[in-house]
């Protein structure tokens, strides 16, 4: 009896010590101001991992055609993306200096200024966590963004960084590159697919639909809005 009551406490210690070590490694590789674009750059091996969104903040699901996206954002702007970038265990803190402005329901944007995209990816560990398939932006390109301020409770008040702070209007449609051709490939979802393989990739989805549907904005992105207007 002793005997066994000694080796269940020395396997619960090894747990301990190896929830300790794993908790060490997600704290690493997540929390603080860790740029994403290194962990990237330094791991071909990095896994992609697909989860759907904790809280339905995004209208993926109500995007038929162009009109749907431009009614369900509140801001569409062209935008640059800065080298500075937070990431934290759910999300990346990405800024952005506004170039252009098309739309602007918040009267909160000016050109010229930077803004901070909450974009909804980070990297546990060797693993890249996408927001039902959310892509992360590319440093230094230029994008049209179709962005919606902080989902917050009625009668809250925004700090003065949340005031400038924005989410994608949706995971699949809401960043379209402009200073660079991406791909739009899909996934294997029968495989388990490496993230340096699809990292020029405009979204990450196994559904013909979805690529469709992107493909379909693109092209009436690119006709309805340019930097030259």
């Amino acid at each position: 009896m002793r005997r066994q009551i000694i080796i269940t406490i020395i396997v619960m210690f090894i747990a301990i010590i190896g929830c300790i070590i794993h908790g060490q490694k997600v704290l690493s590789t997540t929390w603080g101001e860790k740029n994403p674009d290194v962990l990237i750059n330094a791991n071909d091996n990095m896994t992609i991992q697909i989860e759907e969104a904790e809280y339905n903040v995004f209208a993926d699901d109500s995007i038929q055609k162009y009109s749907d996206l431009y009614d369900v954002s509140s801001i569409i702007i062209a935008g640059r993306v800065s080298n500075k970038r937070i990431m934290s265990l759910q999300s990346t803190d990405t800024h952005i200096t506004v170039e252009k402005i098309y739309k602007d329901d918040t009267n909160n944007l000016s050109e010229n200024s930077d803004i901070i995209l909450v974009e909804p990816f980070s990297i546990h560990l060797e693993n890249t966590y996408h927001s039902a398939g959310y892509q992360m932006l590319k440093k230094n390109e230029e994008y049209i963004l179709f962005l919606n301020p902080l989902k917050c409770v009625e009668g809250y008040t925004y700090d003065k960084k949340e005031r400038i702070s924005f989410i994608p209007s949706t995971q699949y449609f809401s960043r379209f590159c402009i200073s660079n051709t991406e791909e739009t490939e899909l996934l294997n979802k029968n495989n388990e697919e490496l993230y340096h393989s699809f990292y020029s990739n405009a979204f990450l989805s196994d559904d013909k639909n979805v690529k469709v549907l992107y493909s379909l904005l693109y092209n009436d992105v690119l006709n309805k809005f340019s930097k030259n207007e």
